[in-house]
């Protein structure tokens, strides 16, 4: 395997590296886990007193 080749290579798995990053980072403020968050945020919550097993 010759350098130029080598280098060719890198440069194809960093460029898909970084697609990959860049897409990951639009899911996740734009896609479906920001709209799961919001709709986990907007139900509410029912917090109910922590019970000994002494006091049942």
């Amino acid at each position: 395997m010759d350098q130029t080749l080598l280098l060719y290579t890198a440069i194809g798995v960093f460029a898909l590296m970084i697609t990959g990053l860049v897409l990951t980072i639009w899911e996740f403020s734009r896609g479906a886990p920001k709209e799961q968050a919001r709709t986990r945020n907007e139900q509410p919550v029912e917090v109910r007193p922590a019970q000994s097993a002494q006091h049942r």
